[in-house]
């Protein structure tokens, strides 16, 4: 049979040794904030297009791409090839964003190391503008690469590279 203890461990700050900034603070009411730990650890990215204009599509996907971030945790978007790596292995949450011209159909797709997933087919029949919108939630591994890509049964011009964005956040 196992002998147990009970202890009570009465702190109210955690910190590292030789630092002056609080990671874990615990209130009179038991309240933890570990916000200081959370925002070391932010991992992910948000980037957008900021030139005005369309982006014309064919019937192969081509990427959509992206020329400022709002946030990249660890500089890991490549504006070049509008992707991104992958800097830490774990389960991630993408999201995408377009403004899609009216009388089109479109498959826009995430993809993993140059393979289409999480495919999102929109048809609008009318002329007007619509909000396209996807998200997809991955496990990956260090340096798998992420992007976003658009394909459509004819050539043109079919949406707007000023409103939308992607966006990756490691979750877990």
């Amino acid at each position: 049979c196992e002998a147990r203890m009970a202890s009570i461990l009465n702190v109210d700050k955690i910190r590292a040794t030789g630092s002056s900034t609080d990671a874990i603070t615990v209130d009179t009411s038991g309240n933890v904030d570990v916000s200081q730990v959370l925002t070391s650890r932010a991992v992910g990215f948000s980037v957008r297009h900021t030139t005005a204009g369309g982006i014309a599509a064919t019937a192969s996907y081509v990427k959509v791409p992206y020329n400022t971030a709002t946030f990249d945790s660890h500089s890991a978007f490549d504006f070049t090839d509008d992707d991104y790596t992958v800097p830490v292995a774990g389960v991630y949450y993408f999201n995408f964003t377009i403004l899609q011209l009216g009388n089109w159909a479109s498959n826009i797709s995430f993809h993993k190391n140059g393979t289409a997933i999480g495919t999102v087919y929109r048809a609008i029949t009318t002329s007007e503008e619509q909000s396209n919108s996807g998200s997809i939630v991955l496990d990956l591994a260090v340096n798998d690469v992420i992007d976003l890509r658009i394909k459509t049964t004819s050539a043109g011009n079919q949406y707007y590279r000023t409103h939308g964005g992607l966006h990756g956040f490691l979750i877990g």
